[in-house]
């Protein structure tokens, strides 16, 4: 019997990772992927965090995160859209490296 060696090889897709919550960073130490443009559109709409979590039902975790620009799922991208009736772009930003 010849013992079978299992080896997982997942090619490097993402800079950053749910379960580790880190972001890429740029050469000034700015995330790539941010979500400024979210509390823009929460101050055009009136919205405090206050509001996030008790009205709209956002957890303080998931706050923490948008607060510190951690990744997030497209799922939660989707809702976030949805839930202030903005695009994509009313929520995050994207600056090439």
């Amino acid at each position: 019997h010849i013992p079978t060696l299992h080896i997982n090889i997942v090619p490097k897709i993402w800079e950053y990772s749910i379960g580790e919550y880190s972001s890429k960073m740029d050469a000034e130490g700015e995330c790539m992927i941010t979500f400024k443009p979210l509390w823009k559109t929460l101050k055009s709409k009136n919205i405090t965090t206050y509001d996030l979590i008790h009205h709209y039902k956002m957890s303080r975790g998931m706050l923490d995160n948008l607060k510190h620009d951690r990744s997030i799922t497209l799922n939660t991208l989707n809702d976030l859209c949805n839930m202030f009736d903005c695009n994509i772009d009313d929520i995050i930003e994207y600056r090439k490296d």
